[in-house]
């Protein structure tokens, strides 16, 4: 069974609006991967000789861990971190997983409660549930 190291939600400017682990919501952590997750995409365009769409990086793995993103029209960014035992998920299938976690469990909680993302303890619950049962 796959491990969920993190998992954040960024707005269109690098803020980062919610994390599994609510402790780098407040530190650098987050703006560090924000800053790593828009250099990888920089490059990878750079590097590409033909673009198939706007964003063509999508996953980023090293011998720790797994990392996964998805970032709609919107600018709005997912990244899942998750240990590499992913039992054969290839990068679409977790690609679609964050848009489905993203449309099914968080939209929901954004547009229902006034509370922050950042802050809701049940969204932490309810996502964390999620990502593991469909991992």
């Amino acid at each position: 069974m796959p491990t969920i190291i993190n998992f954040h939600v960024f707005a269109p400017d690098g803020e980062c609006l919610f994390s599994l682990d609510p402790s780098t919501t407040r530190n650098n952590d987050t703006k560090n991967l924000y800053g790593f997750l828009y250099t990888l995409k920089v490059f990878s365009q750079q590097m590409s000789p033909v673009m198939r769409e706007p964003n063509d990086f999508y996953h980023y793995k090293t011998s720790q861990y797994t990392l996964v993103f998805y970032e709609f029209p919107t600018q709005i960014k997912l990244a899942l971190i998750a240990s590499n035992d992913l039992s054969g998920r290839d990068q679409e299938y977790l690609r679609k997983l964050l848009k489905q976690a993203f449309t099914t469990i968080i939209l929901p909680y954004r547009t229902r409660c006034p509370m922050p993302l950042k802050d809701n303890e049940l969204l932490r619950k309810d996502l964390r549930e999620y990502l593991t049962a469909n991992m």
